[in-house]
């Protein structure tokens, strides 16, 4: 049963990020932007490295370490490009309390949106169109006792 469940569960995550973009491509509007790297402030071990969060495969994932608030994973589009939207697929050590920040260099980071409310499963976070080549998940407080963990990423221009 349980694997059923695992299944069930990476079918929702497929169909939703497959309809953002297939809504986004038949509105006339672009798709995901390539995401080019990621880093992370930690990552629990090698089996759940950051590059698990942007390869593509619901079933595997990012682990932050363990019980620590204050995390973060930055995405680097490559080059500066306009975006204004983030799709995140969290697993159940999702982020309650979290911030989506931007940055033309990495270093000074402006604040996109902010959630108080963050919950397992996935979440799609629209803010005002900005041009920035890095985006960042910073993690401010857990929804559960474990780290935090993302199956993907996707990040959009509508």
């Amino acid at each position: 049963m349980k694997k059923a469940k695992v299944l069930a569960v990476v079918m929702c995550l497929f169909l939703v990020f497959s309809a953002l973009g297939l809504s986004e491509a038949a509105a006339g509007r672009s798709n995901a932007i390539e995401i080019v790297t990621v880093e992370a402030s930690s990552v629990e071990n090698e089996e759940l490295a950051v590059e698990k969060a942007i390869d593509g495969d619901f079933m595997s994932r990012w682990a932050s370490e363990y019980g620590e608030d204050i995390q973060w994973l930055t995405i680097d589009l490559g080059s500066s490009r306009k975006v204004n939207a983030l799709a995140v697929a969290w697993e159940t050590a999702a982020a309650l309390v979290y911030k989506v920040q931007t940055s033309s260099d990495g270093l000074k980071w402006n604040d996109a949106a902010e959630i108080h409310d963050g919950k397992a499963g996935i979440e799609v976070i629209t803010f005002p169109t900005v041009t920035a080549r890095y985006i960042r998940i910073f993690c401010l407080e857990r929804a559960s006792e474990y780290g935090y963990s993302i199956h993907e990423i996707a990040v959009y221009n509508n």
